[in-house]
């Protein structure tokens, strides 16, 4: 029993300690993600209602949002609205049928469309069997609910054997998916409940299911410009009512130069009337009943309300407005929760409830309200006094500590969320401390599962007498150091500019130009100009063997007497190699960190990450033209045994990118050179590592070396990781196969 009794201890403990760490994460996920505009309706609690969600559902819940459509007054999702349901039927004495539409993801577009029209024409054609006056029938919706409203009020136009509805209703509705760049959705854009990123991935990840497109809709590279500009009157900031616009600053959508419009063939259901009601045709929108639209001044959704309402005024169909100025999305989800009780939401419900004893929608329009003294920031503080300063300084402090634990909690969330460690790697738990303590001190600013800090991938050396290495100077000082000290070479390391500071290929050219100039001069430097060798790790490998495949190229150049490459990444034109697959969540390189750079370096757009991954950046007859240098046929079968299976395209655009030339230029893939350009090159030492992304480039590289009679000498590190050479001179971190691979770097330049 004791046993038991301290089991049952530990598994307590465990559990407040993973609550506790959810609801650290809860709360820096908000904090990091949201704001709380002046004007806002008890910030307080929306801060802990969005806390309390993200708990309770995660990131994204796949249903958040996306609620009903009520005939006579709701279709929706029965579980999650049955309260309002109830009180609409017992408040407003009418029959509500909630319709249980199929969901997402299970099931995907247009299911829930077919649903929902299916069930009102069904209803609608018995609508007497329930004891319902046919002459009074209402659809009503919420969120993206509404659309599916819109969206079956529109249907119905078009079948004169049913009977007429009589009214529409549209809360929070959402109603185009064209522009993502409106006036509220830049005000609101962090705003909870639904903030910009979270309804843009709802939506496209439900009708597309292409995860790249997701991420180009959040950066509005979801549809060609000139398809926007068709629609630009109908969602011109014109037609917004000037006392929304009060607050921010609207900025106009700039076209993008990315190559979107090749892939956006596919896109073309976002501008239909299912997903887009509000681009109906004139005929269909003068057709409508009139319609009770209710909007909220902190909602990403609310111009979409504004301009459809425009639309149908416009056409002379009657609609009631009711704008709620300190409301926030999500209305009906939280009606009757008592504890979470907003006024907001009682006022709406109780505007939607009084149309039932009114004849005329529009006579009972609720008017524009403003927050009471306005949004402007009140002044007239008093200065503090010393005991003040003592709890503000106590607040501060246990903030400080607070947001500690907080990055403590995301990089534990990051690190099981993202990485393995599989059985092989030498001293797993030092990898895993690595890997931890790099994510805390340099991704505290997480952008697409990659590194916020400025990456500088290490790249090339001179060596023999001389060592050229091309890298961050900070980052490898402790590497060059002990090749200077170990080989009795003399290292040259140059820091080159970053990406952001110059687009490429200025690292190339600029590694190139320190190269020549210093093999030109090596003399003067006390170094034997027939024993100089260029070495790189990682992207830098790339960079060294580029350079000396130039250099084998140019008449009047100075030739070097070796390469040697660490773990290098060598082509773009593929990133399912049996090794990225293998070890495409191994620390510290992941394979979604390496598209990322690529992406970043090439001034590509990052949310492309997922066409790169799925290989549809290059044609199929560019994969075919290097099929026999990329085979995984060329690789090692004891490479193969942890084999897993390259993802399957599911987009169909990899022939029609604009960028399959870059990506498959020269001096980015040096591997798939031409034989006569291979034959050229120096020899080379090549060091891989078993758990590293990039192995099986570096062995495919000596494939070719080797098929053209090039010497090629390999260090194969069978427990190693990439960057494992880099902890060379760190006492904790350092694992005996860096003493293993360096000893053989060392020796190598030695014998030269």
């Amino acid at each position: 029993m004791g046993l038991l009794w301290a089991l049952l201890s530990q598994v307590a403990a465990i559990a407040g300690m993973g609550l506790g760490l959810l609801l650290a994460w809860a709360a820096y996920y908000h904090f990091s993600t949201t704001e709380m505009p002046p004007g806002i309706c008890q910030p307080f609690k929306v801060r802990l209602l969005h806390i309390v969600m993200l708990t309770s559902y995660g990131l994204v819940h796949p249903d958040l949002g996306m609620t009903m459509a009520m005939i006579s007054e709701s279709f929706s999702l029965p579980d999650a609205y049955e309260r309002v349901c109830r009180h609409f039927a017992l408040k407003c004495d009418v029959v509500v049928v909630s319709v249980g539409y199929r969901l997402a993801p299970e099931h995907g577009y247009p299911a829930q469309f077919e649903d929902t029209l299916k069930a009102a024409e069904f209803f609608l054609k018995n609508v007497e069997s329930h004891g319902v006056d046919p002459a009074r029938v209402a659809i009503s919706g919420d969120g993206i609910g509404a659309t599916l409203a819109a969206f079956v009020t529109q249907k119905l136009v078009e079948k004169p054997d049913l009977p007429k509805l009589r009214a529409q209703l549209l809360i929070g509705p959402f109603l185009q998916a064209l522009n993502f760049n409106l006036f509220s959705y830049q005000q609101n854009r962090f705003v909870p409940i639904i903030t910009h990123k979270d309804i843009v991935r709802i939506l496209l990840w439900y009708i597309t299911r292409i995860r790249c497109i997701v991420e180009l809709g959040q950066h509005e590279l979801h549809l060609p410009e000139g398809r926007k500009l068709m629609y630009k009157d109908w969602l011109s900031p014109d037609n917004i009512p000037k006392e929304l616009l009060m607050r921010g600053h609207y900025c106009e959508f700039q076209p993008s130069t990315e190559p979107t419009d090749n892939i956006n063939y596919i896109m073309k259901i976002l501008t239909e009337t299912t997903c887009s009601p509000l681009l109906a045709e004139d005929a269909v929108i003068s057709q409508l009943p009139e319609t009770f639209i209710l909007t909220c001044e902190f909602d990403v959704l609310r111009d979409d309300g504004l301009l459809y309402k425009k639309r149908l005024e416009d056409h002379g169909v009657p609609v009631s407005w009711c704008h709620l100025s300190d409301g926030f999305h999500g209305l009906l989800y939280l009606f009757n929760l008592p504890f979470l009780a907003f006024p907001f939401v009682e006022k709406g419900v109780g505007d939607i409830a009084a149309l039932r004893n009114e004849s005329a929608a529009s006579e009972t329009s609720p008017s524009l309200r403003t927050p009471a003294g306005g949004w402007e920031r009140q002044e007239g503080c008093s200065a503090p006094d010393m005991g003040f300063l003592w709890a503000l300084s106590v607040a501060l402090a246990e903030l400080g500590a607070l947001a500690g634990l907080l990055i403590l909690a995301w990089a534990t969330h990051f690190y099981l969320s993202y990485a393995e460690v599989p059985h092989g790697v030498g001293q797993p738990h030092k990898l895993k401390i690595v890997y931890f303590l790099l994510i805390v001190s340099t991704g505290t600013a997480c952008r697409n599962h990659s590194f916020a800090c400025e990456v500088r991938q290490s790249s090339p050396i001179i060596s023999s007498s001389i060592n050229l290495k091309l890298s961050f100077p900070a980052a490898y000082d402790n590497v060059c150091r002990y090749i200077a000290n170990e080989s009795d070479a003399v290292v040259l390391s140059i820091g080159y500019s970053l990406p952001h500071q110059r687009s490429q290929p200025a690292q190339f050219q600029e590694c190139l130009d320190v190269a020549i100039y210093f093999m030109e001069h090596a003399k003067d430097y006390g170094v034997d100009p027939a024993r100089i060798a260029i070495m790189g790790d990682s992207f830098g490998g790339l960079l060294a063997a580029s350079i000396c495949q130039m250099m084998v190229q140019r008449d009047n150049t100075p030739k070097p007497r070796a390469q040697i490459l660490v773990y290098p990444c060598l082509q773009f034109v593929t990133f399912s190699l049996p090794s990225h697959m293998q070890n495409a969540s191994v620390p510290p390189l992941l394979r979604k960190h390496i598209l990322t750079f690529a992406l970043q370096y090439l001034q590509k757009c990052v949310p492309m990450v997922d066409i790169v991954a799925e290989g549809c950046h290059v044609s199929k007859d560019v994969k075919m033209k290097y099929e026999k240098w990329l085979s995984p046929d060329n690789i090692p079968e004891e490479f193969k045994v942890r084999e897993k299976k390259a993802p399957v395209s599911t987009s169909q655009f990899g022939d029609i990118l604009e960028f399959t030339d870059l990506m498959c230029e020269k001096i980015f893939n040096p591997l798939l050179a031409d034989d006569a350009t291979i034959r050229q090159v120096p020899e080379m030492l090549l060091i891989t590592a078993q758990y590293d992304v990039f192995r099986d480039e570096g062995v495919l590289y000596k494939k070719r070396l080797e098929d053209n009679r090039v010497p090629v000498s390999w260090c194969h590190l069978e427990d190693g990781f990439h960057g494992v050479l880099g902890f060379i001179n760190d006492p904790l971190f350092a694992s005996p196969c860096t003493k293993r691979g360096m000893d053989r770097l060392v020796s190598y330049i030695r014998d030269l």
